[in-house]
């Protein structure tokens, strides 16, 4: 799969929480599990699906704010949290295509900042997004 944010030349992304356990970024003391990849940019910078898929949820949620699940195969589905809209014509059943504009990155739900909170998963179960990504891997930054 590709990179779930736009890969513009003029566009900083960084990987600003990875997945596993980390500390809480809102109780500093607390450990969770992260069951994906945060990767953060500018506001409204737009979200791409990361292969070809249909769109299985789209609403929004407490923790995840506004957010889409694609249903890529019946083994694999990608989840894409805190965006601040959606794509024109989203909804569910919409087939969508390998790098085809689905939302913008915001900062809905429960987020610090703006960044998409990018799931992989393989039989409904979370696993490693960066395991799954082919193309080059933008800069770290910030607390991991």
């Amino acid at each position: 799969s590709i990179w779930p944010v736009k890969m513009e030349p003029d566009t900083h992304i960084w990987i600003s929480s990875k997945f596993g356990v980390r500390r809480s970024p809102f109780n500093k003391k607390r450990w969770e599990k992260h069951n994906g990849l945060d990767i953060s940019s500018r506001y409204g910078t737009p979200l791409v699906a990361t292969a070809d898929g249909t769109i299985a949820d789209i609403g929004k949620d407490r923790y995840l704010g506004n957010f889409i699940e694609i249903r890529h195969s019946d083994k694999f589905s990608t989840l894409y949290g805190h965006m601040c809209r959606f794509a024109k014509g989203m909804k569910k059943g919409t087939k969508v295509k390998r790098g085809d504009v689905i939302g913008y990155m915001g900062k809905t739900g429960r987020a610090t900042g703006s960044h998409v909170h990018y799931e992989v998963r393989v039989n409904g179960n979370p696993v490693n997004p960066a395991d799954y990504i082919l193309n080059r891997r933008p800069s770290t930054r910030g607390k991991e």
